[in-house]
């Protein structure tokens, strides 16, 4: 199945609209919604992004800069 093929392909990151653009550029004719609907029959769903992890800075203070060399 082409599906599962370029799912493993791109290690799960991909979802439907991006699996079926590469099957497009492979030239495999199948809909959008297909490719949806049968990633959804067949339990296939692409990861998620990670969330940006918010921390609380001071960039307003009077110290000096930290350099590395």
């Amino acid at each position: 199945m082409h599906i599962r093929a370029t799912y493993t392909e791109n290690r799960g990151a991909c979802s439907g609209p991006r699996i079926w653009w590469q099957l497009h550029a492979q030239g495999v004719r199948v809909g959008k919604q297909r490719v949806q609907r049968l990633m959804q029959q067949y339990g296939i769903r692409a990861r998620g992004k990670r969330r940006i992890r918010v921390t609380i800075t001071d960039s307003r203070h009077s110290l000096p800069i930290a350099r590395t060399f």
